[in-house]
């Protein structure tokens, strides 16, 4: 993939129904780090950067990333990034963790989701803690955020290793051939039930 520059590249992928944490948490704490550009690809605010105009207009704005984010268009959008943002956003599956696995992408992420199995397989960062001490603390895990993406920028080495990892992790438990089959039993089992 072609870049217009040599910067890391630490992106965001998703909704944000916090708008204040997320500026505390990943846009504050990243946007000024030397030698990163955070990129921003929300769904919620669409290619307008919505909410975030509100907490420190331009400044903020600069992050915000427009791309094609059908189906189809989020590889290229993984693609472009080192490492993908997951703070606090989904308390039980994230998409955006196992695409961006997919496409070789490592993360780093709060402990609120599933993410905690991809890290611990080697494809990404853990930041400790709870959903309660994510959203009480925001101060310490912007610090925990800033220095995680300062080590990955500092290790490309490890980064792509942890993105290899990654992957590995989706082929091996997230492939449609496996996952399918537990969604049917799932499905199956809940409609017994509700007769």
């Amino acid at each position: 993939l072609m870049r217009e520059d040599d910067l890391f590249h630490a992106g965001y992928v998703g909704n944000q129904v916090n708008d204040r944490h997320m500026v505390k948490t990943v846009v504050g704490p990243v946007s000024d780090i030397e030698g990163v550009r955070l990129m921003i690809y929300p769904s919620t605010w669409q290619n307008n950067g919505g909410a975030l105009k509100e907490w420190d207009g331009e400044k903020y704005m600069k992050c915000v990333v427009t791309g094609d984010k059908r189906w189809t268009g989020m590889p290229n959008i993984y693609n472009s990034m080192d490492v993908l943002l997951r703070i606090d956003q989904d308390p039980a599956y994230s998409f955006p963790t196992m695409e961006a696995a997919a496409c070789g992408i490592p993360v780093i992420a709060t402990n609120s989701g599933i993410d905690h199995l991809l890290c611990e397989a080697g494809g990404g960062i853990l930041i400790d803690g709870d959903r309660e001490y994510y959203m009480n603390y925001p101060e310490k895990v912007s610090k925990s955020v800033n220095e995680a993406v300062i080590y990955l920028r500092d290790h490309p080495d490890e980064c792509k290793e942890m993105g290899r990892k990654a992957r590995k992790f989706v082929e091996d438990n997230w492939t449609w051939d496996k996952f399918i089959p537990s969604w049917r039993e799932f499905f199956r089992e809940g409609l017994e039930r509700a007769k």
